[in-house]
């Protein structure tokens, strides 16, 4: 086929997927990945409807580039830089976590939801494009999940939105570069310093040589007091990670929450 097609044989391909696209469309129309609404196929808001995507686009706004918090444009400086440390530089986020957007971060840790997730991955995946255009990263790793909760829930919503942002800006991604290495209570039922004490100690780089000297991309669901993503940054500094930018879907705006 390579013969007798020569150049063109790429070309063929990406005609034969839409071919296939298309046949599968009739059989199965698609539907929006949030409400389930059947998509007009030649709608650029695909995977979400026209409604959703304008829903969850109204509630984007303005953040701190340093902590993710919302913040007017039009402010100086970030009330909550100036009274906290982080191990991590830049940091991406698409929405404050409340509301819709709350919502769909919960829907996503669920397996049965996993088209959601990846329509929400693609969205955080263009903010990425955007927001690290000029020091882009070198690799992007997830937040990790622990084994028995990973067998429980059969998803890692971390790993999909890791997945998709190392697609988009065409990137290594090491799923498991990071291990967590010991089972760790929610954090969302303990307090910023009882979060800071639960996940110490609790991570290891398990790919050292994917992470030295690089710029490292982290990648989660939600950012709350930072407790996690400090000390996952931490242990990739330690591995040889020369700078630690991230990116999550949501940020908590009140970080005593």
């Amino acid at each position: 086929m390579a013969r007798m097609y020569g150049d063109d044989l790429p070309r063929v391909q990406r005609r034969i997927a839409r071919w296939l696209g298309s046949a599968m469309d009739l059989v199965y129309p698609p539907q929006c990945v949030a409400c389930r609404a059947a998509l007009d196929a030649e709608l650029p808001s695909r995977p979400f409807c026209a409604l959703c995507r304008r829903q969850l686009e109204a509630l984007r706004c303005p953040a701190c580039p340093r902590c993710g918090v919302t913040r007017a444009a039009s402010t100086p400086a970030c009330p909550t830089c100036a009274g906290q440390r982080f191990r991590f530089g830049q940091v991406a986020r698409l929405a404050p976590y409340e509301g819709a957007w709350r919502e769909v971060v919960l829907r996503m840790k669920h397996v049965a939801n996993e088209p959601l997730a990846w329509g929400v991955a693609g969205l955080l995946a263009e903010a990425c494009q955007e927001a690290f255009a000029e020091s882009p990263p070198d690799v992007v790793v997830p937040i990790p999940m622990f084994w028995r909760r990973r067998i429980v829930r059969r998803i890692s919503s971390a790993d999909v939105l890791a997945t998709a942002i190392s697609r988009r800006l065409a990137k290594p991604c090491a799923l498991r570069g990071l291990i967590r290495q010991r089972h760790t209570q929610p954090q969302g039922d303990l307090s910023p310093r009882e979060r800071r004490a639960n996940v110490r100690g609790a991570f290891r780089a398990r790919t050292p040589r994917e992470l030295w000297q690089r710029r490292v991309l982290l990648v989660d669901d939600v950012l709350t007091t930072g407790a996690t993503l400090n000390e996952t940054a931490k242990v990739l500094r330690q591995a040889g990670a020369t700078e630690i930018q991230v990116a999550v879907v949501a940020r908590t705006d009140d970080p005593r929450a």
